[in-house]
């Protein structure tokens, strides 16, 4: 039996190609990062529910992998457009029965954003949503 500790987390009884293969799964490619990424940007600041986001780029909503992966695209994305426009893109995909983005948001958002640790979730919301709404003019 194998026991490895990786980024807080213990895996224990698996080989090693398991544990790689893994570790690939959650990495995500620059090609998933722009596909999101050209699909939200032709929302033309409108809305898009991330199952409707996941069936476009071949996940489902209803596996909790392809959630996960979905996670980690939109988190991508987020960070790159930030880096480069000084606004989090994935704002733009919501949870279909809230019309707003899932905790993970956030979070992202108050690790990346300096003024968000003081901020409501809806207030990170409408400020994301209004500075890309500038931008896009």
């Amino acid at each position: 039996m194998v026991r490895v500790e990786e980024d807080g987390e213990v895996w224990k009884g698996i080989t090693i190609g398991s544990l790689l293969g893994a570790k690939k799964k959650r990495e995500v490619s620059p090609d998933e990062i722009a596909k999101v990424d050209v699909i939200l940007r032709e929302q033309g600041g409108e809305l898009i529910n991330y199952g409707d986001l996941m069936d476009r780029i071949g996940l489902s909503y209803r596996n909790p992998h392809h959630r996960s992966r979905i996670g980690a695209i939109l988190g991508a994305v987020s960070r790159l457009s930030y880096g480069k426009e000084g606004y989090m893109l994935s704002v733009l995909a919501v949870q279909k029965g809230t019309q707003r983005p899932n905790a993970a948001f956030y979070d992202l958002a108050r690790e990346i954003l300096d003024e968000a640790d003081d901020m409501e979730d809806e207030d990170i919301f409408r400020q994301q949503r209004k500075l890309l709404r500038k931008a896009l003019k």
